[in-house]
């Protein structure tokens, strides 16, 4: 179809148009269905290729309205793509999980969120991971969200993952799937929100490949922190002691004391004494030469 053949420069002015335009008519029977009027979802022929393609580049602030045009009973991970540009994460990786039956499409997905996060430090999508763990943990509520929002058709026929072939309680949890993420991303998950979301008779063995590296991680860091607190310690007590030493100086002014700033006799004035214990200057002059210093400096700053 030339609509997606040349569709990068065309979705750029008018999206949501060009997708309805694909949509809408003599969609190509390799893109549509397959056998008795059954949405085949895992086919990916060249032309669905070039809609996901399209729909990859298409502005978040269209997505919504490309949604409503896409039927509900097909066109799965094109409704995911839809909703992660949306934001609506939870719903997107449902459907990766409970619709398609793809695990690995939907780590994949939390992995580009969460280094989209990485990206704008003013977003953080460091949750996403125990979201995906939520949906594999807790599948009666999340299905029954995904009905709602993508109702399942009675007149086009039955998809292979027709909305009415998940159970009335939503299916059992999907535990293994559950214990792979967290082993495969300990990492990046919050142990202990992660711990109080599994089943409470989860066997301690099957979580080994999480426990481990997590528990190794934070023994380093405790480590790691009691080896910062002992050196800024030290670092504090040798201030003090030369702190100490530079008080136990003794200073000894006289009728021949000058200052080193304006080489006038010190006298009965209030001095300043430099680190070095020998420098003498009038605290007055100091001060002065301080202040100087900081007019100079931003005037400095303003020249850059």
């Amino acid at each position: 179809m030339l609509v997606l053949e040349f569709s990068t420069l065309v979705l750029e002015k008018c999206p949501t148009e060009t997708i309805e335009l694909f949509l809408s008519g003599n969609i190509p029977a390799d893109l549509r269905f397959e056998g008795q009027n059954k949405w085949v979802e895992n086919v990916y022929s060249s032309t669905r290729k070039k809609l996901l393609s399209a729909l990859d580049v298409i502005p978040a602030h269209n997505a919504e309205a490309i949604l409503r045009r896409l039927p509900t009973d097909a066109f799965y991970e094109e409704h995911a793509i839809l909703l992660g540009k949306m934001n609506q994460h939870q719903l997107a990786l449902s459907i990766y999980v409970h619709k398609l039956h793809v695990p690995e499409l939907a780590l994949s997905y939390c992995d580009r969120v969460y280094d989209l996060g990485l990206q704008q430090p003013s977003r953080s999508y460091a949750n996403i991971y125990l979201t995906l763990l939520q949906i594999y943990l807790n599948p009666r509520r999340l299905t029954k969200e995904i009905d709602q929002k993508l109702p399942s058709s009675t007149d086009s026929g039955r998809s292979d993952v027709d909305v009415d072939e998940i159970s009335e309680e939503g299916g059992p949890i999907m535990l293994n799937e559950a214990l792979d993420l967290l082993s495969q991303r300990w990492d990046k998950i919050n142990g202990a929100q992660a711990l109080k979301l599994l089943p409470r008779d989860t066997k301690l063995q099957n979580l080994r490949s999480f426990l481990e590296p997590l528990l190794r991680k934070s023994s380093e860091g405790r480590r790691n922190y009691s080896i910062v607190k002992s050196l800024r310690y030290s670092e504090n007590l040798q201030v003090k002691e030369e702190l100490y030493k530079h008080r136990q100086t003794v200073v000894k002014i006289d009728g021949e004391s000058m200052c080193a700033l304006c080489h006038k006799r010190i006298g009965t004035s209030v001095f300043a004494v430099y680190p070095n214990g020998k420098t003498l200057v009038h605290f007055v002059c100091f001060r002065d030469s301080q202040n100087l210093k900081t007019v100079r400096g931003s005037l400095t700053m303003k020249h850059k």
